[in-house]
């Protein structure tokens, strides 16, 4: 019964432990430049983190740990959202690691995005599958962190914002990596997603 009712995150765990023997360095996901990354999202948005849960969700037969978060809206260039109260809200169910592991090994759950509550991110999600998980668009690469004042806010994705600009015809002028104008980025999604 316990084999059964685990068995699709046992599966899932194992192949990502062997993506995980790759060696160091070894992209295990590939890399994708903002332009990419707009045109996978079903979903492009900027929100705070007013929630997060655990739950499951029933995938191939068996439950698999997940946590939902829930954003305040404040700025959508894509996609549709849930309105309440004259303001804009997404969720997002996301796949999660049951307990935290002290291997040496990475997993592909090591690169799923961690939403904080309070914090406030510009988001790139995919479509929701049929059992309603969704993940930011190439893992940590289409989470960003907004941080600073209004006026002059940063974004930094979770992998550094390396290769954010890669075969794209005009990089930001100045911009030689780390993080980047959050004005700079609205801009470039603006044009990204416009038909």
């Amino acid at each position: 019964m316990f084999a059964l009712k685990f068995r699709p995150l046992l599966v899932f765990l194992s192949l990502s432990a062997a993506w995980g023997a790759a060696p160091a360095g070894a992209a295990l996901v590939q890399k994708l430049n903002l332009d990419e990354m707009c045109s996978s999202a079903d979903r492009v948005f900027r929100g705070t983190v007013v929630e997060a849960h655990r739950g499951s969700a029933a995938v191939g037969g068996g439950e698999i740990p997940t946590v939902t978060y829930r954003l305040h809206v404040s700025e959508t260039f894509k996609g549709s959202f849930e309105a309440e109260n004259g303001q804009l809200f997404a969720e997002i169910r996301m796949v999660t690691s049951a307990a935290t592991s002290n291997s040496r090994r990475h997993s592909l759950l090591d690169f799923l995005p961690r939403l904080e509550v309070g914090s406030e991110y510009l988001l790139l999600t995919t479509r929701p599958s049929a059992s309603g998980l969704s993940t930011t668009v190439g893992l940590g690469q289409g989470c960003f962190s907004v941080t600073g004042p209004a006026t002059g806010a940063t974004a930094l994705n979770e992998v550094g914002n390396a290769g954010l600009f890669d075969r794209m015809t005009s990089p930001p002028a100045g911009w030689s990596g780390g993080p980047v104008s959050y004005d700079e980025l609205r801009q470039r999604i603006q044009g990204a997603v416009s038909p």
